[in-house]
């Protein structure tokens, strides 16, 4: 999984789409050979997603913003974050959880 604030968003995804491709690269074995590895690629990873804003409704609408401009990307939303206080924390948890429970497509 790759972590991203709103502002490396679009990095972050590049990262992911590349990650979803197979694609070949120098590498060394645990016996000391080089050699060419192959990989196949992982369609499923992850971006942690931290949001941004200083209430837990601003955070909740980054969130949703961030899932509608990028439709197929993973997201996963770090509800913590450092100087966040539990209560805020739990605070986002809850209105994201009410956005999916009304049926908002862009969040599961």
């Amino acid at each position: 999984g790759l972590r991203s604030t709103p502002a490396q968003l679009a990095d972050a995804l590049a990262a992911q789409e590349k990650a979803a491709v197979a694609q070949q690269f120098f590498g060394v074995t645990s016996h000391g050979i080089a050699g060419i590895v192959h990989a196949t690629g992982n369609e499923d990873c992850g971006l942690f997603f931290v949001p941004s804003g200083a209430s837990a409704s601003e955070r909740a609408a980054a969130t949703v913003a961030a899932a509608k401009a990028h439709p197929k990307a993973n997201l996963v939303v770090d509800c913590g974050g450092a100087g966040f206080a539990c209560t805020a924390q739990a605070e986002l948890a809850a209105k994201l959880s009410a956005l999916v429970a009304e049926g908002d497509q862009q969040l599961r």
